[in-house]
């Protein structure tokens, strides 16, 4: 049996967090890794991961070189959509007047205003242009990153007494890098870190982490403190939220959203005596919720810490025939330890246990926040050599995102109180999708399936033709008009359900999840991938995942109608 050499789980989640255009100190983390692990090792850090972030490893001297091949102003040639292009073209002149911004609530205006823009780019449902899109939004936060490293910044007056490069490190390594990352941005300060070990740290900042519940983000240079949100919807990183001071006249209290650390200074008795007064600035929100509440979100961070992220961090070092097997395995056991343990007591407390819009509320947002984290690790779990183009591992992952993102858009149907009535509606709203595209298949399937069999029959009457000059002379032409008709009969049905499949999520959208559209990630362009609610409600199992060609000749009827009864 050959051996695999494995990068360890820890080392394999810092280097996938590695973004090279955002952080200043990519090379020394690369430089200490390194330096640690034996040649194997490196080389499969090199051909897993260096490689497709375009880090260049020199291995006789053993140096690393990042050289951004995509920019703005060349990519408004390359790209193949006119209107794209001239996007690009658009975005690469506004850069010329953000070299001129000195006001740091300027930038951070353009900055959140500019990729709201660029989110709103319609796209008409086309992958080719969602693939172009995706591109310009990339490479146009790369080339915003470069450009504000060398800003000259002016800071408005703040009891923080930010300083630029603070100011400089959370546009770049805090709000861009997470909006480069997306779902799989994972910034949080790691418990094994030294920084953790420090008195200062482990006796102060995470027992204020326990009342407040802030995150503790680390980059290259600070430690930031952010505050948590109230709605999802907020983004916790935006850089308007993080430079803005609330100044409360009547009590003369100023409340902060965001605070810097700097590792250098925590050893001197004043910077610490300072650190604590800006704390208890620091918002926190309140919530009149049931201890019973808190104790099902504290089991479901129990759960997740102690039994699914070990169990993620395990490496599967298998080889040969049955690796497939082993893979597939492997997710089934993640799948129901999930419903288990997260899935099925949440379907029980939104349904039976909680009581008022508040403690709804907390779940939602402690729910929210405990699956994006699993959905992160995730991503470093399926990017084990083991598991590289395993498709239960990829399709499991889009499950998993499409159930964020579901919950996300039927907030307003699961997390409020309801009667057993109104929980029936909607339940039965969640499971329109699949009911609607098992209809289609069902009606469309009996005149399809009859074609089938009568182009069958021809065939064989064709066959008999053949073998006789009478019949060939009397019926040979007709037979072939007659299985030419039914095929393009055949055609126009598959035409139809094509059609009629894809209005579906086209016109639930609330009850469907585009994946390549709607998780910020570029994947192929011969199919597309939908998710529907699935189980009681969409809460208890993972949702319904459905695959289509992106053409219609790709399109096969049969095993298509076959997959709407499989899940």
């Amino acid at each position: 049996m050959m051996n695999i050499t494995m990068i360890p789980y820890q080392i394999r989640a810092t280097l996938l967090q590695l973004e090279p255009s955002t952080d200043l100190n990519w090379a020394k983390v690369l430089y200490e890794i390194f330096d640690e692990a034996n040649i194997e090792v490196r080389e499969e850090i090199d051909r897993q991961i260096l490689k497709p972030k375009e880090i260049q490893w020199n291995r006789t001297e053993n140096t690393f070189e990042f050289k951004i091949t995509n920019s703005l102003e060349t990519l408004k040639h390359r790209l193949d959509n006119e209107r794209m292009r001239s996007i690009a073209n658009k975005l690469s002149n506004s850069l010329h007047w953000l070299e001129q911004i000195t006001d740091c609530v300027q930038i951070a205006d353009y900055l959140e205003n500019t990729l709201h823009q660029i989110d709103l780019i319609p796209v008409d449902d086309h992958l080719g242009l969602q693939r172009e899109k995706l591109l310009i939004r990339r490479v146009f936060l790369q080339d915003v990153a470069k450009l504000v490293r060398n800003l000259n910044i002016h800071i408005h007056p703040n009891v923080r007494d930010l300083t630029v490069n603070q100011i400089k490190c959370f546009i770049i390594e805090v709000f861009i890098k997470q909006q480069l990352l997306g779902y799989w941005f994972k910034p949080l300060l790691t418990k094994s870190s030294n920084l953790f070990a420090h008195p200062f740290f482990k006796y102060f900042i995470v027992s204020e982490q326990k009342i407040r519940k802030f995150d503790i983000v680390n980059t290259s240079e600070f430690i930031y403190l952010i505050a948590p949100i109230q709605h999802f919807e907020q983004n916790p990183y935006s850089i308007r939220r993080f430079l803005f001071e609330e100044h409360i006249e009547y009590n003369n209290q100023i409340y902060l959203t965001g605070l810097v650390i700097d590792p250098k200074q925590i050893s001197e008795n004043a910077y610490r005596v300072q650190t604590d007064q800006l704390i208890q600035k620091m918002v926190t929100i309140q919530h009149q919720v049931h201890r019973d509440v808190i104790e099902i979100v504290q089991e479901f961070e129990s759960f997740t810490e102690t039994k699914l992220l070990p169990f993620l961090m395990q490496p599967l070092g298998m080889v040969g025939k049955n690796s497939d097997l082993v893979a597939q395995n492997h997710i089934k056991t993640i799948e129901q330890m999930l419903i288990a343990n997260v899935l099925m007591p949440l379907r029980n407390a939104v349904k039976n246990d909680l009581s008022h819009l508040e403690e709804f509320e907390y779940l939602f947002m402690s729910v929210h926040r405990i699956l994006s984290e699993i959905l992160s690790h995730y991503r470093d779990f399926k990017e084990q050599p083991a598991l590289f183009f395993n498709a239960h591992v990829q399709l499991f992952e889009y499950r998993l995102l499409a159930y964020l993102k579901l919950l996300e858009k039927r907030k307003d149907e699961i997390f409020i109180p309801m009667s057993k009535q109104e929980w029936q509606v909607m339940h039965e709203r969640s499971q329109q999708p699949i009911k609607k595209l098992q209809e289609i298949m069902f009606d469309q399937a009996k005149d399809y399936n009859e074609l089938q069999l009568y182009i069958q029959q021809l065939k064989y009457e064709q066959n008999q033709v053949k073998g006789s000059l009478l019949k060939k002379i009397v019926k040979g032409g007709k037979v072939e008009k007659d299985i030419l008709q039914a095929k393009h009969a055949a055609l126009l049905i598959k035409k139809q359900t094509y059609l009629d499949v894809l209005s579906v999520p086209k016109g639930l959208s609330k009850y469907s999840v585009f994946i390549e559209f709607e998780s910020l990630t570029s994947l192929s362009e011969l199919e597309r991938h939908y998710a529907f609610p699935s189980g009681d409600n969409g809460i208890i199992r993972f949702p319904f995942l459905m695959k289509i060609p992106e053409n219609l000749a790709d399109f096969d009827f049969d095993a298509f109608h076959a997959s709407m009864y499989m899940d």
